[in-house]
This record gives structure tokens, sequence and C-alpha cells, in this order.
């Protein structure tokens, strides 16, 4: 397979991808797809098509520019690492990780918004962790919020494949409190012009919100519903690109509305803060990172 990718988002989960997908999309040496989540690796549907997929993705990169994508879960999906590889082993990794506590409340609530999540309260889903992690799809990838912040195993796991020196590592709060400084080291890493004129912040992507109609909310974002296999079967990718930025992203924007979540039980932030001690003390030892302010 032809190295087409230079470069890929790969996690975390409702850790600031998309705002990162945002910034480089708006670089003119940068081309990325219409679309953020790129589930090329991971679906064998997809991935079976091969380099054509790709190469229709980023049918706008020229010679002069550098092209990438992303997919939040790509991180959490480390038996696809090796798929990564395949396409391009010097590919540059990009990973941007959030407090595991704050991670796993905000995909419980983007859950709920997608009405994925049935159950009542945050506490109650965190007790069915272990069943869906052996579920099916949407379980294991959207409703397992204590296994998505084990961040250490996860780039453990990549480390066995690609170099330290392929990772641009950098923590949520890096972009709040240092965005230009935060995304100048990542255009340097990527290698393209970081003039500070090029930037064009915006902090609000992929904000939280609820729902106006709850049941076309869960048409418009079903994950492997029956409709949407039919739909590929009969369709082309570019036409499913084309309805999917001219169509489906602007109602999925309208049918939500701004909903700001209820402060997480201190009884259970504290509880977590356990559960995650060990995990981000090893995390910490591995990126060289202080990560004593998420305890």
């Amino acid at each position: 397979m032809n190295q087409i990718l230079d470069f890929m988002i790969i996690g975390a989960q409702k850790s600031g991808t998309t705002t990162l997908f945002d910034f480089l999309s708006k670089h003119p040496d940068i081309c990325v797809p219409d679309t953020k989540e790129t589930r090329f690796f991971t679906k064998d549907e997809f991935y079976k098509k091969g380099e054509n997929y790709l190469k229709h993705l980023l049918k706008n990169k020229s010679k002069i520019s550098i092209g990438g994508c992303a997919y939040a879960h790509q991180l959490f999906f480390t038996e696809f690492a090796e798929r990564v590889y395949k396409q391009n082993n010097k590919i540059k990794l990009i990973c941007i990780l959030r407090n595991p506590i704050d991670r796993a409340y905000s995909a419980y609530w983007f859950a709920k918004r997608n009405i994925w999540e049935n159950s009542s309260t945050f506490e109650e889903a965190l007790e069915k962790e272990n069943l869906r992690i052996k579920g099916n799809y949407l379980e294991f990838a959207e409703l397992t919020y204590l296994n998505h912040g084990h961040y250490y195993q996860q780039l453990q796991e990549y480390l066995k494949i690609f170099d330290k020196e392929q990772f641009f590592i950098l923590l949520t709060e890096d972009l709040k409190n240092e965005p230009k400084k935060t995304y100048s080291s990542l255009l340097e890493f990527l290698g393209v012009n970081s003039k500070e004129e090029l930037l064009n912040f915006n902090d609000e992507s992929n904000q939280s919100g609820w729902p106006r109609f709850p049941f076309l909310q869960r048409v418009l974002v079903s994950v492997d519903s029956w409709y949407k296999r039919s739909f590929r079967k009969v369709t082309t990718a570019e036409f499913r690109y084309f309805v999917r930025k001219n169509f489906l992203k602007p109602v999925i924007r309208f049918n939500v509305q701004p909903f700001k979540y209820p402060p997480m039980r201190e009884d259970t932030r504290s509880r977590l803060r356990e559960y995650f001690r060990d995990h981000n003390r090893r995390l910490s030892d591995l990126i060289g990172r202080d990560l004593s302010h998420w305890q």
C-alpha cells in the first residue's frame, strides 16, 4: 500500500481531537478529509477497499501539501495499530490526552446526547463496564468510559510498533492554556509553516448539547444500523461523503441545542481518582509530563 497518509490524529475521544482537526484543516499546506472521523483502519468494510479509499478522502492533496486524517478511537483500538504501520511506517501520530475522569464523564453525556446510553446515571453506566467491554461495537467503542482512559496501556501497544519520535503527545489543557505555542509546536512536528498569522483558533468545536428531537438524533448518529449498512451497499464513498458533509452534519448541528451537564458527584470523582491513580502515574513516567493535577 502506498504512503498516502503523512499523519493521523489517533485520539483520545472527548479530549480535543475535533479542535485539533479543525486547527489543521485551516492550514494551506495540510490536506484532510471533509469530515473528521476516518474509520478506514478499524472497519474491514472500508479497509478492504484499499488505498483508493484513502486517495478519495485526500483527493485535494497537492505535491506540496501533507495529508492526514483523524479517528478519535484509533488509540483505543490498539489491535489495528499494525494496519496504520502498513500504510506508512514513518507516519506521524498525534495524541491528545485529557484527565480520564473528566473524559469519562464527558463521554457519558455525549452518549446520552446521541441516545446511545440508556443508563439513568453515570454511576449506573460505570457498573456495566465489564459487560460492555465484551459487547457489540457500539457498547465497546462508545460506552466503556473507564477503559478509554487506560492511556498508558494503549500507548504501550502502539510503541511496540512505532518509534516514540513518531508521536506528538499533548494534553487537553495545553490547548486551553497555551493554544498558540501548542499549535506552533505541532506544525513544527509536522514539518509545515508555523507562522502565527496562520492560526485561527476555535475552542468551541464539538461542544456538549442535547437533541431537540431525540428520535431524529437516534437515526442520524446510529452506529452500524441496518439502514446505514444498506445505504453503503448501494452508494459510492464519494456520494456518502457528499451527503454527510452537505446534509447530515448541518441537520445534526440544528438538532443539537446548548446544554450544560451537571457536575459529577464528588464521591464518584473520589472513587475514580483512586481507580486511575496508578494508570496516571505510569503514563506520567512514559510521556515525561507531570500529571499530578489530574489527581
